[in-house]
């Protein structure tokens, strides 16, 4: 249980990381979490020094008592009996991740409305591809020199035609990865092919 939930705040503070531009993009790290899993529990960095790095981000307490949220400049501990307390910049941090956030863009969220029932905004228009005219062999072939990560729900949106909602829930990935997976692969479908066009020009 532990370890799954430290797991999951190291992938929610990088992936946070990754949401801002380049520049900002720079995660401050206390410790590291391979450290945390062998039980080292108990850090010698304060709250106040860690805000210093980011106002944004994901940890846990000296003791892992309580999981750490960092939003908007202040940290909260939040317990068991679902609640966020404020904590002192005097506390100490085995674990935590912070980055400056600046949200490119925003949306209302009603009081009391949970996470079903928030709106996926759709994605974007799709691009009609530059291979429109190749044949499907030719896709196929180039498909399958696809990187692993980015393959498999390519195939599923331009294959199998599959929404990018159908194919988060068969993969067990946000829409958001869905998108960026599928948006990368494209990138190498486009240089594979036009690659695989100057040759048979040059033959």
């Amino acid at each position: 249980m532990l370890r799954r939930m430290l797991w999951r705040m190291l992938a929610l503070a990088v992936l946070a990381a990754g949401a801002v531009p380049a520049r900002a993009a720079e995660a401050y790290q206390v410790s590291t979490i391979s450290s945390l899993l062998a039980g080292g529990y108990d850090g010698d960095t304060t709250v106040g020094e860690m805000l210093r790095h980011g106002d944004f981000g994901l940890g846990t307490f000296n003791g892992v008592d309580g999981e750490m949220i960092v939003l908007d400049g202040q940290t909260y501990r939040a317990t068991t009996d679902g609640l966020a307390h404020p904590v002192a910049p005097t506390e100490l941090t085995p674990f935590a991740v912070v980055v400056p956030f600046h949200p490119q863009s925003s949306t209302a969220v009603a009081p009391g409305q949970s996470l079903d029932q928030l709106e996926v905004p759709a994605p974007p228009p799709e691009e009609v591809p530059v291979w429109a005219d190749l044949r499907h062999e030719e896709i196929r072939e180039a498909a399958a020199r696809l990187p692993d990560y980015c393959r498999c729900p390519f195939e599923m949106r331009s294959f199998e035609r599959l929404s990018y909602r159908e194919i988060s829930l068969r993969l067990g990935l946000p829409m958001s990865t869905v998108g960026s997976r599928v948006f990368r692969a494209r990138q190498h479908m486009k240089r594979l092919l036009l690659a695989n066009a100057d040759d048979h020009l040059r033959t």
